[in-house]
């Protein structure tokens, strides 16, 4: 895995006036990804402003380690079984970030701290030992980083994308993070039956995705961090999908056979 690099150059005082997104912003001077030294020494004093600090320990717990994530890469260009998107582990998932989001998904490992996840969530339910976030200080409600999986040819019948989803609450309501399942078709960057995912008890998600009879991809899409000052954060895992694969030859020939509904009724004879 490349870690993404802290800039040694920090102006601790400038920073004291408006403390930049150092969480899943690769682009910025400083990353939740960092592990130097000079990165952690130069947040020390911003320890109260939970999403804002560069020292990741301090969001959940000092068991937790986050790094950039890298997914694992495949020489075919569709799967093959819904077995290649299961993402139970994050050292061995084929998602990956969407390039040239705002935002990037990094790879959280070790137990989260009790404490801190219900102050963060309010949940007393803990994620497992790796997982997905995505974390900002305060940001525009349309900066976004999506999870994006590897493309399906095609998929005759629906499909179950199951995970589990905790995120981050408000002092307003309604400013939590915002998270959508989508499908997009390959290779056109459009999102497609979109469902805003709420909050569950227990923090399992069940999101049906309908027939595609041509190319497509799952995405992920976490959005929505003006939670002012704090910003917000979402933590995914046990990603999983089932569902019937199949090659793009075989669908068209399905989608070619296929009689519409409307011409049987069109068909039906009359008593």
């Amino acid at each position: 895995l490349l870690l993404v690099q802290c800039a040694v150059e920090i102006n601790v005082e400038e920073m004291s006036n408006s403390v930049s997104s150092c969480l899943s912003n690769p682009h910025l001077p400083c990353s939740v990804a960092s592990s130097q030294s000079s990165c952690r020494l130069s947040h020390a004093s911003f320890q109260r402003d939970i999403y804002a600090t560069g020292q990741y320990q301090g969001f959940l717990g000092d068991r937790v380690q986050a790094r950039a994530y890298s997914e694992l890469r495949s020489d075919n260009e569709f799967a093959i079984s819904d077995e290649e998107l299961q993402c139970t582990n994050v050292t061995t998932c084929t998602w990956h970030n969407e390039k040239g989001d705002q935002l990037d998904w990094v790879a959280g490992f070790g137990d989260v701290a009790p404490n801190k996840l219900n102050l963060i969530t309010g949940s007393s339910i803990m994620p497992g030992s790796n997982f997905f976030l995505l974390a900002s200080d305060t940001r525009p409600p349309t900066f976004a980083g999506s999870l994006i999986s590897r493309a399906i040819a095609c998929q005759p019948s629906s499909g179950l994308l199951s995970f589990r989803y905790w995120r981050s609450r408000s002092r307003i309501i309604g400013q939590e993070p915002d998270l959508d399942v989508c499908t997009r078709r390959v290779p056109d960057s459009t999102l497609e039956n979109c469902l805003t995912i709420e909050t569950t008890p227990n923090h399992t998600i069940l999101a049906s995705i309908p027939p595609i009879f041509e190319p497509f991809e799952l995405v992920i899409r976490g959005y929505g961090f003006e939670n002012e000052p704090e910003g917000g954060l979402i933590i995914l895992d046990s990603i999983d999908y089932f569902a019937q694969l199949d090659t793009a030859e075989n669908c068209a020939v399905r989608e070619h056979n296929t009689i519409p509904p409307e011409a049987i009724e069109e068909s039906t004879p009359l008593p």
